[in-house]
């Protein structure tokens, strides 16, 4: 299983990327809440994860200050229970569907979908990650 280790200190790390147009971060962050492991539902496709499956993220908290080097916005989610998370980079080339577990509701995809095609994302491009039960890669 690949993962990721990013590290989250505030709901939107930006660098000096910015936002894509349309993108407005979600309020009320609550960063310890959303530490942890999420795994990879849908994104858009490049280079860096081509052909990846069973991709998770960990996000875990800094030691030490420093740079971001990458924009991550989430502008939507589960505040509720932080059960799922829509994340977008600096540009419309990068978005993802992040979740708690490794597959989600029809209705979740279908409302990433629109709304990602609304803020200006290719949903077209979408790529659903495939999660095989045995963790192989």
């Amino acid at each position: 299983m690949r993962a990721w280790i990013l590290l989250v200190a505030v709901g939107i790390i930006t660098g000096c990327t910015g936002l894509p147009k349309n993108v407005v971060p979600v309020d009320d962050f609550d960063g310890e809440r959303y530490l942890g492991t999420w795994y990879e539902i849908v994104r858009l496709d490049h280079r860096f994860e081509r052909g990846l499956r069973n991709v998770t993220a960990t996000y875990s908290p800094r030691n030490k200050g420093g740079p971001f080097y990458a924009t991550y916005a989430l502008f939507e989610l589960d505040k509720d229970d932080y059960q799922y998370a829509f994340v977008s980079g600096h540009s419309t080339k990068y978005l993802w569907l992040l979740s708690r577990t490794p597959e989600v509701s029809e209705s979740l995809i279908d409302k990433f979908k629109a709304q990602s095609k609304a803020l200006g994302f290719d949903t077209s491009d979408l790529i659903m990650v495939n999660h095989d039960p045995k963790g192989a890669d």
